[in-house]
């Protein structure tokens, strides 16, 4: 197919007009882009601007170690803050939008959905719907990494704005007190 060919196979048609790219339109046509808004803030349901990472290095392999972080529903039997072991309604907890709902010690319940579970990348993804914790927007990831001597690196971190009438300082620190007590206690049971 010669040149011709192939510009016309990248045209746009236009009230009867044919636009080829590469070319000036006639002088007869004006394009107007008019942008409709609504009052809905597009940034609205966007993860926060504050972060929070906890790192551990586990004593155990990435897929023994994967097999209790990757377990979403899980979370209940490892870390100290919880009552109890989490409760989900019926369905798969490693689809898309599975729900967990973590009674914690302090009476409080915890709520997340999750995200994104990849058992090739030992990484789940999950948001908190309601939390104990003083923060709103909160997206967190746990993932596990090997690092090849037998022992495997579990980081869990996460996106979050302060909830209101609480600091950015004081969501991040409790970001990572409840960050850190889970992966001391996760990384306790490996040892």
């Amino acid at each position: 197919m010669g040149l011709v060919g192939r510009r016309l196979l990248s045209s746009l048609s236009l009230a009867g007009f044919v636009l080829i790219a590469g070319c000036a339109p006639p002088p007869a046509i004006s394009l107007q882009v008019v942008a409709v808004y609504d009052a809905v803030d597009p940034f609205d349901n966007l993860p926060g601007k504050l972060t929070a990472t906890e790192i551990r290095t586990a004593a155990t392999t990435p897929i023994r170690l994967w097999l209790v972080v990757g377990d979403f529903q899980g979370i209940g039997y490892w870390h100290p803050w919880a009552a109890q072991a989490a409760r989900y309604p019926a369905g798969d907890p490693r689809a898309e939008g599975a729900i967990r709902v973590l009674p914690l010690v302090s009476g409080e319940t915890m709520r997340d959905r999750l995200v994104e579970w990849d058992g090739t990348r030992l990484t789940l993804v999950y948001a908190a719907e309601e939390t104990s914790l003083p923060v709103t927007k909160f997206e967190a990831t746990m993932s596990v990494s090997n690092n090849l001597d037998g022992t495997s690196t579990i980081t869990w971190s996460a996106v979050f704005d302060a909830a209101e009438g609480t600091s950015d300082d004081q969501a991040i620190a409790a970001v990572q007190e409840f960050f850190a007590a889970g992966l001391d206690a996760l990384t306790a049971l490996s040892s």
